[in-house]
């Protein structure tokens, strides 16, 4: 229910950090959004939750993720927080840089596309 509640209903992205919405610098993060897609999609499947809640949540979180990938040819994916540590507040995350292919954005997007498009 907490994942439902933070998606972003115009974008069905994920923030940066996700119960502040409304904060100045947050933004709209690829790799979390790609993380929680890939799990509402599974749990969905797997019948862990309610697929007909969750699913569709999973779908917009699909497309919101794919608005993130340009350039067919040579796909780049942006807006990916770079590997972060625990740090001590909510400004200190939404200063991290935003990244374009960064590996972390990178593996969450390939198994969140392989649990979506190979089903």
């Amino acid at each position: 229910e907490g994942v439902a509640a933070t998606q972003d209903p115009d974008t069905g992205r994920w923030w940066q950090v996700m119960d502040r919405p409304n904060d100045p610098g947050n933004w709209l993060e690829t790799s979390c959004t790609a993380m929680h897609t890939y799990f509402l999609s599974k749990a969905s499947q797997k019948g862990y939750i309610d697929a007909a809640t969750y699913a569709p949540l999973a779908i917009k979180g699909f497309y919101g993720e794919m608005q993130m990938v340009s350039n067919p040819s040579d796909p780049q994916i942006r807006d990916i927080c770079p590997g972060t540590g625990v740090l001590g507040s909510p400004a200190e995350y939404y200063a991290r840089p935003p990244q374009t292919n960064d590996n972390h954005g990178l593996g969450a997007f390939l198994l969140m596309y392989d649990q979506l498009t190979c089903r």
